[in-house]
């Protein structure tokens, strides 16, 4: 139905205008009220929810388990040759929607919109008022049309393509001897969530297996596309436009696409705070920064940020993908790497960035967000962090910080809580947490 929604609407506009052309009011009256009605239900909103309420029936397993006994005696399900084929389609057939769209809009919606616009009372007083519409709608019903069907020819071939990946998956997974997976048994799901290092991400695995039908044990590391089946794909489309973001990878592993979920579930619901089962441990120094994002933190403390949409590019295609438990271990404490979590998902909120990049302590804040104290994102950042943190953080302070670089945020807002707050309203991250220690992910 997609596909055919602009051929109907087309069509309805046609019928409209040709009943005005010859005058029949009841007629034009009755199209106006159809179209509008039908406008309505091919393109009303659903509401967007995450995907802990897009679950399957069923309990998950309590407390939910992980990091215990990871998976290693079986190699990753990858066939690079076909996942590529995969990935290039899903982006061509991405992409060749955007453009029928914009055709549609740019070379027939608007030029009509604009002719009845200039010409309106030409067209109200003559007795054949709209012959132009007319025939501006027959052109549109016909492109429509005809971009309708290619875009549904793509869609059978790729629906072809998800089934050699789904037979493929299942060839592999025999060869490899992956034992059977069935999301209504509980001992499958624990086996399955304890690949993955914390309860937060094991929940979404959970969930997203249920409602991809894994049909046997998969791995992170697995493909997404030939572990889930046919149906994965869809099912991974459907819970990112649920969240509302646009998934820049149509091939990835069930890690990354767990954690791509998890991130913005967890931004969307604001859990910022450090789960209780990923206290820091040990500090692990990150990796050292490369010679861009040196660059940055000099141009940045010198406050002539440029090039920040490159930079951010760059790592984004270098750095491994946002993970609870490698952000945490980064930072020498609890609070430390509480306080840095609600920073980084509050730049994630006002900006495009940070949703799914990993970001270290030693980033400079333009990495995050703009770092110009003028740019409206950067306003509404640092008003959020003053009304979650309940701080105040004067104007030549706020410059001097964007200038900065994250750690430095860190230690800025922990020494204003503690002057100007009590300590009960400082975020509590005590490290005598009785939550199991598990081994942070790398």
């Amino acid at each position: 139905m997609r596909p055919f929604r602009k051929v109907i609407l087309a069509g309805m506009f046609t019928l409209w205008s040709l009943a005005w052309d010859i005058g029949h009011p009841w007629l034009t009256a009755a199209f106006t009220v159809a179209g509008i009605l039908i406008g309505v239900l091919l393109y009303r909103k659903r509401k967007r929810s995450n995907p802990a309420e897009k679950a399957a029936p069923g309990k998950l397993p309590h407390p939910i388990p992980f990091g215990e006994k990871p998976e290693n005696q079986f190699h990753p399900i990858r066939a690079e040759r076909l996942e590529r084929e995969l990935a290039g389609f899903a982006i061509e057939l991405f992409s060749y929607r955007k453009l029928s769209d914009s055709l549609l809009v740019g070379c027939l919606i608007v030029p009509a919109g604009l002719l009845s616009l200039f010409f309106m009372e030409q067209l109200l007083r003559s007795k054949n008022g709209l012959p132009f519409l007319t025939a501006a709608g027959t052109v549109w019903t016909v492109f429509a049309l005809l971009t309708a069907l290619s875009e549904r020819s793509r869609e059978r071939r790729q629906e072809r393509l998800l089934r050699v990946a789904a037979e493929e998956g299942t060839r592999l997974a025999a060869a490899d001897h992956r034992p059977p997976f069935s999301s209504d048994c509980e001992e499958d799901l624990i086996r399955f969530c304890r690949c993955f290092g914390s309860e937060a991400e094991a929940r979404t695995a959970c969930e997203f297996a249920k409602q991809a039908g894994f049909r046997f044990l998969a791995l992170p590391q697995d493909s997404l596309l030939l572990a889930a089946g046919e149906s994965g794909f869809r099912k991974y489309v459907e819970l990112c436009e649920a969240l509302g973001f646009e998934s820049s990878d149509f091939s990835p592993s069930i890690g990354e696409a767990v954690l791509y979920l998890n991130n913005h579930r967890r931004i969307a619901e604001r859990r910022t705070p450090v789960p209780e089962e990923l206290p820091p441990a040990e500090s692990r120094p990150a990796p050292p920064p490369s010679a861009a994002v040196r660059k940055l933190r000099e141009l940045a403390r010198s406050g002539n940020v440029s090039n920040v949409s490159t930079v951010y590019e760059e790592e984004s295609v270098r750095r491994p993908l946002f993970s609870e438990a490698l952000f945490c271990g980064c930072w020498p404490s609890r609070e430390e790497a509480a306080i840095a979590m609600v920073i980084r998902d509050t730049a994630a909120e006002v900006t495009c960035r940070g949703h799914s990049m990993m970001c270290y302590p030693e980033d400079p804040v333009a990495l995050l967000v703009n770092g110009e104290f003028d740019s409206m994102d950067d306003v509404e950042f640092i008003l959020t962090l003053e009304l979650r943190f309940s701080i105040r953080i004067p104007d030549s302070d706020a410059e001097k910080l964007l200038n900065g670089t994250l750690a430095e945020l860190v230690a800025e807002i922990r020494r204003r809580q503690s002057n100007s707050q009590p300590a009960r309203e400082t975020i509590s991250c005590s490290t005598n947490s009785s939550a199991p220690k598990a081994a942070l992910k790398s």
